[in-house]
């Protein structure tokens, strides 16, 4: 499980493992955990790169499936991209 201190801030690595360890390990969007092999991710609910911070009450756990689907949430504050159709 990836997770480095660089873009995500300080901080990110301990409160990484904290939300999984609240989170008992486990998606709280699709309630899959490690050991069904969905590759579990911290997600902020709103998104860092819009300001959204590192604090508990910001993030969850979800899965590699779950996580795409979540990160235009209404209220995130930002549309979907247009899919680029020159190619």
């Amino acid at each position: 499980m990836g997770g480095s201190e660089g873009w995500r801030g300080s901080g990110w690595v301990k409160a990484r493992e904290k939300v999984l360890k609240r989170d008992k390990f486990r998606s709280t969007v699709s309630g899959f955990n490690a050991e069904q092999g969905q590759g579990l991710q911290v997600d902020h609910i709103h998104p860092f790169r819009l300001g959204g911070s590192n604090r508990m009450s910001n993030l969850r756990v979800t899965d590699r499936f779950s996580n795409p689907k979540t990160d235009f949430m209404a209220g995130a504050g930002e549309k979907k991209p247009q899919r680029d159709r020159r190619w």
